[in-house]
């Protein structure tokens, strides 16, 4: 089982259709098999919004 513990929010900026941010997302990965095991993982999430007015939303490892 996979449990996300928090998530950490850092710079955003504006882009030509939406916003950008850089983020971290913790998480604990729990097995019968294995020890508990905590991670982090970089992330960068983009929302841009479309002609029709919805919003999409992209989200990508940052390495």
């Amino acid at each position: 089982m996979v449990t996300v513990t928090g998530v950490e929010l850092q710079e955003t900026w504006e882009t030509e259709s939406g916003y950008g941010v850089n983020g971290t997302a913790n998480f604990t990965l729990t097995s019968g098999l294995l020890p508990q095991v905590s991670q982090s993982v970089g992330l960068t999430c983009e929302a841009n919004a479309t002609d029709d007015g919805t919003v999409k939303t992209t989200v990508k490892n940052r390495l």
